[in-house]
Order: C-alpha cells, then sequence, then structure tokens
C-alpha cells in the first residue's frame, strides 16, 4: 500500500471510529471525501464511485474503505510474522 495512502487511513479513523460508535459523521469536509474516496479506487477497488454529496453514501465509502483497509492490515500482519 502507497504510505501516504496509508497515513491517510490511519490518520482519519477517528471518522470511521465516529460513525460506527454513534451513528452520525462529524467534521468530514470536500477534500478529505474525495481523498478518501481516491484512496479506495488507488488501493482497494479502481471501479469504485459513489456521491459525496449524500450523507449515506458518504457513510458507505467510510465503512467500505475501513473494512477493506482492516482486512490488508490483518492480512499484512499474518504476512509479516510468517
Amino acid at each position: 500500500m502507497n504510505p501516504a495512502n496509508r497515513q491517510f487511513l490511519d490518520d482519519n479513523r477517528g471518522h470511521y471510529i465516529t460513525l460506527v460508535q454513534a451513528q452520525y459523521i462529524q467534521h468530514l469536509d470536500g477534500a478529505t471525501r474525495d481523498r478518501l474516496l481516491q484512496v479506495v479506487q488507488e488501493e482497494f477497488d479502481p471501479g469504485y464511485n459513489t456521491s459525496l454529496w449524500c450523507g449515506t453514501c458518504v457513510a458507505d465509502l467510510l465503512r467500505y474503505a475501513y473494512r477493506r483497509y482492516d482486512e490488508w492490515l490483518t492480512q499484512n500482519q499474518s504476512n509479516a510474522s510468517n
């Protein structure tokens, strides 16, 4: 994974945590939404597309991004220990 993309996901995990725990998205600006979509397209699914101005769509994007990122982390931790 591109180190800049990994850093972005680490730096913005709080948005995902808030969504999961409190069921809302707080302070996720347009530039961050754009960048999140770009990271998903670069790292997980080049064909992924969504509306960045639809609250439900952005929530789905966050869930998808961090589900895939957490899968990637798990796979790479187990590969590093082998």
